[in-house]
């Protein structure tokens, strides 16, 4: 493996262009904070792809340099986005290893190509099934009356791809989603929440499930984001019932725009679970695809 660090060394040559761009306009990170912030997220997750391959080297000595690359030499800088997303440190170490094989391999057979983000994917995720990572939680016995979902959505092109490096969650397909018996009581309420993009496949799940739409919250992110027609600044919450659910009392009925800064990719705002436990406040609660747990909740997904 003594051609880690060449066939996968991180190329200075990206990072050096933002950085020239920031060092001719003194206030370019203030003039791009989403760009900035996001190259300072990447940049922390590539430099530790750089200390995992010193530790396959058998190399002490970590990067001191003041930033990492944006792309590698074999894999194309989409390529190393999966790489970059993957949290356990153990998956990603062996992948780097599978990768490096790989580019070896295409060396020896005469193949000079830089390796795909599609590759990279499924070496991940066959790294993933050999340590028996995946395996699907069962859902929780018994019924709920109140339902939370933030289901994990597969995106076709790049909506989320400026992000999605610091997605946590592996992505279901939309039948795989609506697949999924949800313990809901024969009268209950659903909130879904869902991306623009997404609407119409968020109200199929909808459905698929057994509820019908009612209504929607939008979430005021409070920060720019990208997308092909408008930036995106809003994520979507529909309401679902099903039998003759009735909604919350007047008194506890808030506006439907709920406006909350947006923090770590994913994460949902914490004023969510406040609105539903006020205006359900007997309810028997389930976080469907949750990241954290919280009182008087159960929690359903790969992360809690």
């Amino acid at each position: 493996m003594a051609r880690t660090r060449s066939r996968l060394g991180l190329d200075m040559v990206r990072c050096e262009e933002f950085y020239d761009k920031w060092k001719r306009v003194g206030n370019f990170c203030e003039k791009n904070p989403n760009t900035a912030g996001y190259i300072d997220r990447y940049l922390d997750e590539l430099l530790e792809i750089r200390e995992i391959q010193s530790e396959i080297l058998g190399d002490s000595q970590k990067s001191n340099d003041s930033c990492v690359a944006m792309a590698t030499d074999d894999l194309t800088e989409r390529a190393v986005r999966p790489l970059a997303r993957e949290k356990n440190r153990e998956v990603k170490k062996l992948a780097v290893i599978k990768l490096t094989r790989i580019v070896e391999d295409n060396e020896k057979n005469g193949k000079k190509r830089r390796i795909t983000a599609k590759e990279v994917e499924q070496v991940i995720k066959g790294v993933r099934a050999e340590m028996d990572i995946d395996r699907p939680v069962p859902l929780p016995v018994g019924e709920y009356d109140i339902i939370l979902a933030d289901p994990p959505w597969k995106y076709n092109f790049g909506e989320t791809d400026s992000r999605d490096i610091e997605n946590q969650y592996p992505t279901l397909e939309l039948d795989e989603i609506k697949a999924l018996a949800i313990p809901s009581a024969k009268e209950s309420a659903l909130f879904l929440w869902a991306t623009a993009p997404k609407l119409q496949e968020a109200l199929e799940v909808m459905s698929a499930w057994g509820f019908d739409y009612k209504t929607h919250a939008v979430w005021d992110k409070q920060k720019i984001g990208m997308g092909y027609w408008f930036r995106g600044q809003h994520e979507l919450l529909l309401v679902g019932t099903k039998g003759n659910f009735s909604p919350p009392e007047e008194s506890v009925r808030r506006s439907s725009v709920i406006s909350a800064e947006r923090t770590e990719h994913s994460a949902k705002p914490a004023v969510v679970y406040e609105i539903i436990e006020e205006m359900f406040p007997t309810g028997k609660y389930l976080e469907l695809f949750a990241r954290n747990t919280r009182t008087n909740w159960t929690a359903w997904g790969n992360q809690v």
